[in-house]
């Protein structure tokens, strides 16, 4: 935002302007300098900025959006407003805001009306669910991620707004990850599409349309092998998916490089250019733990159980495990401390949790091997879906870290 004066002559005036906030509870001025004017969200609302300078007076209308739900892409961020709208930010480098362009947004832009009732973001590509159901994704294409069926990825790599998801489907739940997408469908059966390299699509699948005719991919919807039920899916950062089932089974499929499917039964190779341990089928995470929800991350994956503990698996180098410890482990481990989670969301090297008494803890990276609360003076209601780094407090604003 910016303000400045003119005399009667055209003139610009060097003179700072004073600003002021109509209500401070909705914004207030964060800094003034002589070519830019930071306003800070507190609450969300609407509420007047003015600039005056002697007898020259201006104000405009500043808008906080308030949320219901967030979803967190590393570079990209989403929000799901208080009237259901999908609003996205951020570098939009392979066109992840979804707004028709590759632009740069530092402020929220409305995508589509209605189109978010889950919004999961990853760093490349977008997805979301409209209130039907049907799935809509933008972004990064090269490897088929988007899942619109388009021939031939070799000469259209990005594509910048919504385009629906091949198929037909109706989803309950979707998850996108940093080269594919799972979903599950109202019945139950999960979808993958995208990067096959390491297996993440849950079957062994080769088509021609990625990486000029050489790559493992899928640009459309299919079927998860196992006939499995599913309840949830999680899409990870690299090459791995996992998902809990309606019986409260965690199941995780594709690279196994350092424990992150929690089994040690992953035999195959996936990649021919990587001889990595890979499972194209979906195995049980061991442990004999009946799980609520699971979270994957980067070499590494997340859950909670029904009773509400948390336990992370998988890669532990950065303490993202959560147990005080920096060893991986291929069964789960359980998160230290003592809490009882309602959510866990994994990230890159890092991992936050929610607790059911709406706290938000954070471990791995640089919060360290345990959990560490980050701002116990609020209250969240949600974490965003496919990163740790953003939530929604009880009152429907929305923070990113």
């Amino acid at each position: 935002m910016t303000a400045s004066a003119w005399d009667q002559y055209d003139n610009p005036i060097s003179q700072f302007p004073t600003i002021g906030v109509a209500d401070t509870m909705i914004a207030q001025v964060w800094y003034v300098t002589y070519n830019a004017i930071g306003v800070q969200a507190r609450h969300h609302g609407t509420t007047f900025v003015t600039a005056q300078l002697g007898a020259v007076r201006d104000s405009v209308p500043v808008t906080v959006l308030g949320f219901t739900g967030a979803s967190d892409g590393g570079g990209n961020k989403c929000g799901l407003s208080l009237a259901g709208d999908a609003y996205c930010w951020g570098d939009n480098y392979d066109g992840g805001v979804g707004d028709g362009s590759r632009t740069a947004r530092p402020h929220p832009v409305l995508i589509g009306a209605g189109l978010g009732l889950q919004l999961p973001i990853a760093d490349w590509h977008t997805c979301a669910l409209d209130a039907s159901g049907h799935a809509y994704c933008w972004g990064y294409a090269a490897e088929g991620e988007l899942g619109e069926g388009s021939p031939d990825y070799t000469t259209v790599s990005r594509i910048p707004s919504p385009v629906p998801v091949a198929g037909g489907h109706v989803f309950s739940s979707i998850g996108s990850g940093r080269r594919h997408t799972c979903a599950v469908a109202l019945n139950g059966d999960a979808y993958c599409w995208g990067g096959n390299w390491g297996g993440q699509l849950g079957r062994d699948t080769l088509t021609s349309t990625c990486w000029g005719g050489t790559g493992r991919c899928s640009d459309w919807p299919i079927l998860v092998a196992g006939g499995l039920q599913f309840a949830n899916v999680s899409a990870s950062t690299w090459e791995h998916s996992c998902g809990v089932t309606t019986s409260a089974d965690a199941y995780c499929w594709g690279s196994n490089a350092s424990g992150q499917l929690g089994s040690d039964s992953a035999t195959s190779t996936c990649d021919p250019y990587d001889p990595v341990r890979c499972s194209f089928t979906p195995l049980r995470v061991q442990g004999g733990i009946a799980f609520k929800s699971v979270s994957t991350g980067d070499y590494f994956t997340c859950g909670v159980s029904t009773a509400g503990d948390g336990y992370c698996w998988g890669y532990g180098y950065y303490g993202q495990l959560g147990n005080g410890a920096n060893n991986n482990s291929t069964s789960p481990v359980p998160v230290s401390g003592g809490l009882s989670f309602a959510d866990i969301r994994s990230g890159v090297s890092y991992a936050c949790g929610l607790t059911t008494g709406g706290k938000r803890y954070c471990w791995g990276g640089g919060y360290g091997a345990v959990p560490v609360p980050v701002r116990p003076d609020l209250v969240f209601a949600s974490l965003a879906l496919g990163g740790p780094s953003c939530a929604v407090t009880t009152d429907n604003d929305l923070y990113c870290w």
